[in-house]
C-alpha cells in the first residue's frame, strides 16, 4: 500500500513538473517570436526595421580607464557641484566585441547608434529584398533568434518612431487654424526699463522674464543642449550666441547649419532664437548668456517619423559635454496606445538617467490634444511643458495628462501661440509659430536663470522652485499642470524639505492624477484596482488584496504590485510539489 501511495506521489509531482516547464517554454517561445510595430503598421511597405540590442552587461573593468570615458571637466565639475558620482558603469563604453558579433551574423544588420547609459545600440535590418509580409516576419524573426542566442545579449527591443517636425507643424495649424506669419511690426509695448524687446516682450513678460533680466540673471554660467533640427547660425539676431560645441547626428558632421534657405534650419532656429537670441529692439532671448550646445537629430525633407536613437546619442554626448539643462521639442509617438504611455520607452528611461546625472530635462508636452502626453515627456526626470496664449488660455493642440500610469503631466506651460521667432528664411526675416515645441525653451531659458542664481541646485530642486511659484501651484491639473511659471519669484525661492499640500518637491514624491478623461477619449479603461491606472479595453486587471483607491493619496505608491498569471500560477504548483515531497519523505 505504502508503495502505491508513493507511485502517485511521484507521478503527481511529475505531472506538476510538466505543467511548470511547459509554461515556462511557451512564455519563452512567444518572448522570441518578436511582433514588429513596424510590420504591424506598414505591413508589406515596411523594408527596413530598426532594433535596439540591449547587452547583459559591459564585460569592462570600469576602473581601468584614464580618460574618465570621454567625459569632460565641464561634467565632472556639473556632478561634483551637485554631490554626484563622477563615474560609474553607465559612462563605461559598450564592448566592441558584443558590438562585432551582432554585426557578424549577417550583412543587412547596420549599426546606427551606441547608447552607454542603456548598455545598446541600435541596428537597422533590411528587409526590402523580401515579399510578402509573412516573409518578412519570418526573415526577421530568423535574424533576431540568432542575436538573442548571443550569450552578451539580454533583449531585443524596436526603436520607436515620433512624428517628425513637419507632421507636427501641420498639426498645429489643423486643430487651431493659426498661421505662420512673417511680420517685423512690433505689437503695443515692448520695453522694459531701458531694454527693447521687439516683439518678444509678450512670450518673456508672461513669466516675468524681463523683470529677472533687469537684476543681472540672463543665464550666465549654464550651458544648455538644444537638440532639434538644425539651426540657421547666421540670424541677425543668433550672430553673438556663445556656442559650446554642435554636431549633426544625421550626416555626422560637426555643424548643425544647412545651406540657406534649407528646411532643415527652420524648426531649431525659432527654438534657439527664442532662448539665446539677443538683437535689442528686435528679439531677445531667455537666456541670452547662456552657452549652447546644438545637436542636429530631427529629418525634415520629407514625412517619415523620426527614431528616438539619435535623440538618445545626442542627450548623452550633451551630458558627457558638462552641460545643465537639455531642450528638446519632440513629436508624440507613433504605433503606441495610451495606456502603453508610462515613463518605460528606451527614450524616456535616457532621460530618466540625465536627470539622476543632474541633468534638468525639458520637454515639449506635445500637439496631440487629448490624445496625451507621450515619450519622453511621459519620463518622471523630464519637465513636460505645455502652450498657452498670451492670456494665459490652454492651447487646444496642447497634450494633455496625466501619464497612463497617473503621473501628472504637463507640469507647466508657457505661451505657444503666435510666439516671436526668428526665421531660417534670411538674416533677418521673422515668424509668429505656434506650438509647445515654442513652449518648451521658454522653460528651459527660466530654469537657466534659476540655475544662475543657484549653481548647486539639482534638476529636482529646480523643480520645486518652478513649480511651487507657478501660477496654480496650489490647484494643479492636467491642461497647465501648476501653470505659468514666475522667472523673478522661482529665483526669489526658498526651498524646503518638506512636503506642501500639493507634493511639490523632492524626488521621492509624484503627484498621481486619478484615471478619468483623458484614459476614456482614448479608449482605454481606468484599472478596478488602481484608481490611477490607465488599461487596454481587453485587459483583465488582476485581482488584489489592498487595492489602490483615490482616497488618501496624492503620490505615487508601490503598494499594488499586481502578480501575473504565470507568477501566480507558479507560487501555487510550487507549494503543491512541496506538500507532497513532504508526504513521500514521511512515508
Amino acid at each position: 500500500m505504502k508503495r502505491n501511495n508513493n507511485t502517485i506521489i511521484v507521478t503527481i509531482i511529475i505531472i506538476l513538473i510538466v505543467l511548470v516547464i511547459v509554461p515556462i517554454q511557451m512564455v519563452q517561445a512567444n518572448n522570441n517570436n518578436f511582433n514588429s510595430k513596424c510590420l504591424d503598421h506598414y505591413g508589406n511597405k515596411c523594408n527596413q526595421v530598426n532594433l535596439w540590442i540591449n547587452f547583459k552587461d559591459k564585460a569592462l573593468n570600469i576602473n581601468n580607464n584614464n580618460n574618465n570615458n570621454g567625459i569632460t571637466n565641464e561634467s565632472i565639475k556639473r556632478r561634483l557641484k551637485k554631490n554626484l558620482p563622477i563615474d560609474n558603469a553607465l559612462d563605461q563604453e559598450i564592448d566592441e566585441n558584443y558590438i562585432k558579433s551582432v554585426l557578424e551574423i549577417d550583412s543587412r544588420i547596420q549599426k546606427r547608434s551606441i547608447s552607454r547609459w542603456l548598455n545598446a545600440f541600435s541596428v537597422s535590418i533590411d528587409i526590402g529584398s523580401l515579399d510578402g509580409i509573412e516573409n518578412k516576419k519570418q526573415e526577421l524573426n530568423g535574424l533576431i533568434e540568432k542575436i538573442l542566442s548571443l550569450s552578451s545579449v539580454s533583449n531585443v527591443e524596436e526603436v520607436i518612431k515620433f512624428n517628425g517636425i513637419k507632421q507636427e507643424s501641420k498639426l498645429v495649424l489643423d486643430k487651431s487654424n493659426l498661421q505662420v506669419i512673417n511680420s517685423n511690426t512690433p505689437k503695443a509695448s515692448t520695453k522694459y526699463g531701458d531694454t527693447d524687446y521687439g516683439n518678444s516682450f509678450t512670450q518673456l513678460n508672461q513669466l516675468s522674464i524681463p523683470n529677472a533680466h533687469s537684476k543681472g540673471y540672463t543665464g550666465k554660467g549654464v550651458s544648455i543642449l538644444i537638440i532639434d533640427s538644425g539651426f540657421y547660425k547666421d540670424h541677425e539676431c543668433l550672430k553673438n550666441v556663445n556656442i559650446g560645441g554642435e554636431y549633426d547626428f544625421i550626416n555626422k558632421l560637426n555643424n548643425t547649419q544647412g545651406l540657406d534657405g534649407d528646411s532643415q534650419n527652420v524648426h531649431g532656429t525659432y527654438v534657439l532664437s527664442n532662448l539665446a537670441g539677443n538683437l535689442p529692439g528686435k528679439m531677445i532671448g531667455v537666456a541670452y548668456d547662456s552657452k549652447y550646445y546644438l545637436a542636429k537629430t530631427e529629418i525634415v525633407q520629407d514625412e517619415s517619423p523620426i527614431e528616438e536613437d539619435y535623440f538618445i546619442d545626442a542627450l548623452e554626448w550633451g551630458e558627457r559635454n558638462g552641460v545643465d539643462i537639455v531642450s528638446a521639442s519632440l513629436g508624440y509617438s507613433q504605433w503606441y496606445k495610451y495606456w502603453e504611455l508610462k515613463g518605460k520607452s528606451s527614450i524616456s528611461k535616457a532621460v530618466d538617467i540625465a536627470t539622476e546625472k543632474g541633468v534638468l530635462v525639458v520637454i515639449s508636452s506635445g500637439n496631440g490634444g487629448y490624445t496625451g502626453v507621450a515619450p519622453p515627456a511621459d519620463s518622471n526626470g523630464a519637465i513636460s511643458v505645455g502652450a498657452v496664449d498670451e492670456t494665459g488660455e490652454w492651447a487646444s493642440f496642447s497634450s494633455v495628462g496625466p501619464t497612463s500610469d497617473g503621473i501628472l503631466k504637463p507640469e507647466v506651460v508657457a505661451q505657444g501661440v503666435l510666439n516671436y521667432a526668428a526665421n531660417s528664411e534670411s538674416p533677418s526675416s521673422y515668424s509668429y509659430p505656434s506650438g509647445t515645441s515654442l513652449s518648451a525653451p521658454l522653460i528651459a531659458g527660466v530654469a537657466a536663470l534659476v540655475l544662475e542664481a543657484h549653481p548647486e541646485y539639482t534638476p529636482e530642486q529646480v523643480k520645486q522652485a518652478l513649480f511651487s511659484t507657478a501660477s496654480q501651484a496650489n490647484k494643479p491639473d492636467i491642461y497647465k499642470g501648476y501653470g505659468l511659471v514666475n522667472a523673478i519669484k522661482a529665483i526669489d525661492f526658498k526651498l524646503n524639505n518638506q512636503l506642501n499640500s500639493n507634493n511639490i518637491s523632492g524626488n521621492n514624491t509624484i503627484p498621481l492624477v486619478p484615471c478619468g478623461y483623458t484614459c476614456a477619449q482614448n479608449q482605454g479603461k481606468c484599472n478596478e484596482y488602481n484608481c490611477f491606472e490607465c488599461l487596454a479595453p481587453d485587459i483583465k486587471p488582476h485581482k488584489v488584496k489592498t487595492p489602490i483607491s483615490c482616497d488618501g493619496h496624492s503620490v505615487a505608491t508601490d503598494q499594488w504590485n499586481g502578480a501575473s498569471t504565470i507568477s501566480t500560477f507558479h507560487w501555487g504548483v510550487s507549494t503543491l510539489i512541496l506538500i507532497c515531497v513532504t508526504l513521500l519523505v514521511t512515508n
